[in-house]
């Protein structure tokens, strides 16, 4: 099953197969995500998916965790969400070039 996957911007490796596998028999065919409130592992063995867990491009089994589809799609959620949030504050926190200007026509006088 290596190469793409649609939205992923970096290949699987071509034994992704064997390393999804490997990942869904450690995790014993259940989601890995544990509730905040409770600490208690979600009990989800159906459309399970696996998810790196850092780097997407390290595929290393140690990377590798399985959640089901609803906790993955909640957790891409919420990554998507900090990455947007970072560029909004990176954008905001450069002056643009009008501010630039102005600020060294103000000085000038």
């Amino acid at each position: 099953m290596g190469g793409s996957t649609g939205w992923r911007v970096s290949p699987l490796p071509p034994d992704w197969k064997r390393l999804r596998l490997a990942a869904l028999r450690r995790d014993d065919f259940r989601c890995t995500w544990l509730r905040q409130d409770t600490e208690q592992r979600c009990s989800e063995r159906k459309r399970l998916e696996v998810d790196h867990a850092g780097d997407r491009d390290d595929h290393a089994l140690a990377n590798l965790r399985t959640l089901c589809r609803y906790h993955h799609a909640k957790l891409t959620h919420a990554q998507s969400m900090s990455a947007r949030t970072f560029a909004v504050k990176q954008r905001d926190a450069e002056p643009s070039a009008y501010a630039q200007r102005l600020a060294r026509r103000l000085s000038e006088r």
